[in-house]
């Protein structure tokens, strides 16, 4: 069922889209699970405790080197470029020789083709030498960063427990200052849900115009697991309540619809909002840019710094471990059964509301991660935000279609958004 048409002009698409997962997409992590922050919501700090006898949290040569010839391999041989997504903990912490020397490496083994780099950081190592460094090689810089100083600083906060704010800020002027790309990668949290202009007008007066919402939810175990971690994945039958700092459902579809239409009424065709590129890709037809609202998932792994290989960026548990590029390729681990059914449960284990929802086709069910809600046939399957999302979507659905019928006329931004001051859509 397609929610507007078919058929979909290209016009609406921002540079987000161009890391679009086409064949197997390696989120990488080189420090681990490493920080110089000590943010409260991070649900990768712990997992440092899955290697316990590891007192180095640094990925050699060796491992880089084989991870971006592995990378190169398990991608399809008509791609027009290579993608490397360099993650954390805060890969800033590998010093800037490090990834000199993966450029070098990607350039050894990419036979010509492009090779694309995004990386994200919290921004506080940033000086001249690094941001003159992402803008020779043209890596898109994703900065962490979750409104005002008393928004940002509720939970990111340093070892000592004081705020990063400011460091961040310096670090965006520092981005600026050598046109480097840069998005917003900014989380929902109880800190920040409630006051959803306040966030959206404090990022566009720092001159972002591309920004990611990730809304918050973690489940707490009230005892550790075997492993030692607290945070824990849907499928855990101990007993867990979601994190005192997660957000509502309802929380999460408010913050969307008042950023919404405040962006139809002046950040159109200027401000690229990935959740909104998404719907509105999803809506006339197309595939989803981010792995959520896909149908399927399973081609976005994680490499930890040793060279060890996890389903997915929220998965990194024991029991979702595929191996070790250092004696299985990325490419047999991304293909082996247990890793295609990962992928194929997300579809496959849609919740009964799921099967009978109008919105199916936007959604797909959303993350596993956040299908632990009890669905009316009695399964733990029911996504923690259905209801949310049910709300968003009915709001934002009939101005898509505003939008797409502007971009099929070829009616240019400012016209679209001087329509949006003049009607009320129901």
């Amino acid at each position: 069922m397609q929610i507007i048409a078919v058929n979909s002009p290209k016009k609406f698409k921002s540079k987000n889209e161009r890391f679009y997962m086409n064949g197997v997409h390696i989120m990488t992590k080189p420090t681990g699970s490493v920080c110089n922050l000590d943010c409260d919501y991070c649900f990768y700090l712990e997992k440092e405790k899955l290697y316990p006898d590891n007192k180095n949290f640094k990925m050699s040569e060796e491992v880089l080197e084989a991870y971006i010839e592995q990378n190169i391999e398990a991608q399809p041989k008509e791609a027009e470029f290579y993608t490397f997504a360099w993650q954390g903990g805060e890969p800033t912490l590998m010093g800037l020789d490090f990834f000199k020397k993966a450029v070098s490496l990607q350039k050894k083994y990419s036979a010509g083709k492009r090779c694309e780099n995004t990386f994200q950081t919290n921004g506080l190592l940033l000086n001249d030498d690094w941001c003159q460094f992402f803008a020779k090689e043209q890596f898109l810089v994703g900065i962490s960063i979750d409104g005002t100083e008393q928004q940002h600083d509720i939970y990111r906060k340093n070892r000592a427990g004081r705020g990063s704010h400011k460091q961040v800020l310096t670090a965006i002027q520092r981005l600026q200052h050598y046109a480097v790309e840069l998005n917003a990668l900014t989380v929902l949290h109880k800190g920040n849900v409630d006051e959803p202009l306040k966030v959206y007008h404090y990022l566009l007066s720092l001159g972002i115009k591309h920004i990611q919402f990730t809304p918050l939810v973690e489940r707490e175990a009230q005892e550790k697991t075997k492993d030692g971690l607290t945070l824990v994945h849907p499928k855990f039958l101990g007993k867990a309540c979601v994190s005192p700092w997660s957000i509502t459902a309802n929380q999460y579809a408010r913050f969307l619809n008042i950023v919404f239409d405040e962006w139809t009424k002046n950040g159109i065709g200027d401000v690229f909002i990935n959740t909104f590129e998404t719907t509105l890709g999803l809506a006339i037809g197309e595939p989803s840019n981010i792995c959520i609202h896909a149908e399927t998932c399973g081609n976005a792994v994680i490499l930890e710094h040793n060279g060890d290989l996890y389903s997915c960026d929220h998965f990194v548990y024991p029991e979702y471990k595929l191996g070790n590029i250092n004696t299985k390729s990325i490419s047999q681990m991304a293909q082996l059964p247990v890793q295609k059914l990962f992928g194929r449960n997300k579809l496959d284990d849609l919740s009964v509301e799921c099967q009978s929802c109008k919105y199916i086709s936007l959604c797909n069910g959303g993350c596993p991660k956040h299908r632990f809600e009890i669905s009316a046939n009695g399964k733990a399957n029911k996504n923690y935000f259905c209801d949310g999302y049910k709300s968003y979507y009915s709001h934002v659905i009939p101005k898509m279609r505003i939008i797409y019928q502007a971009l099929i006329n070829g009616e240019i931004p400012e016209k679209l958004k001087e329509k949006f001051q003049n009607i009320e859509v129901v």
